[in-house]
């Protein structure tokens, strides 16, 4: 069986993907150095596509990032070819 990579991380991944400990994700998220998580219950999960782009872009603050991400996104999809 093939296991896919998913597409919500939670903390814990979160705090594999960056290196650091899962109370530095909380606390980065409380500061709003992270993207904006999706809260399901209780519980915080991150898109890993957007992680990886707002690594991709240097770890922007939130504030900043969520002025530039769609630039950003704009500028990463395919061009068309003629």
């Amino acid at each position: 069986m093939i296991k896919e990579d998913p597409v919500l991380v939670n903390s814990r991944r979160v705090s594999e993907m960056l290196g650091c400990s899962i109370q530095a994700v909380h606390n980065w998220h409380l500061y709003g150095l992270l993207p904006v998580p999706i809260v399901i219950g209780n519980r915080l999960f991150w898109r890993k596509s957007e992680l990886l782009e707002w690594i991709d872009a240097g770890c922007p603050k939130r504030a900043e990032w969520k002025k530039t991400k769609q630039n950003y996104q704009l500028n990463k999809a395919p061009q068309k070819v003629s």
